[in-house]
């Protein structure tokens, strides 16, 4: 609700990595903002997931989670994420550090 409201993007919701990858699919968003923890699949299985199916054209992905300790974070960078959110996260200010890690990740290409 806090990036709608705050910010003119458009968001789309999964309640699963199944469905968050149908709509990765359909949809071709321009960002992916990634929970660690999900019912079905966790995040991790879901970034290798989407890499492999859509291979250079995945998208860039945002982890979310309360695993913020180094090691975790480098772990997810590895994967391929731009960067990691840590929850809990304040809603008001989600959509200006979501900026500031794609605004950081583009000075480092």
């Amino acid at each position: 609700m806090s990036l709608e409201g705050l910010t003119d993007w458009t968001v789309l919701l999964a309640s699963s990595g199944a469905e968050a990858l149908r709509l990765i699919e359909a949809e071709k968003p321009d960002l992916l903002l990634l929970d660690v923890m999900m019912p079905d699949a966790d995040g991790e299985t879901v970034l290798e997931e989407m890499k492999m199916r859509l291979q250079e054209n995945s998208v860039p992905t945002i982890f979310i989670t309360a695993k913020v300790q180094s090691q975790e974070i480098s772990k997810y960078k590895a994967l391929g994420a731009l960067g990691v959110i840590m929850k809990p996260f304040h809603p008001v200010k989600l959509a200006t550090e979501i900026k500031q890690i794609v605004d950081s990740s583009a000075m480092q290409d």
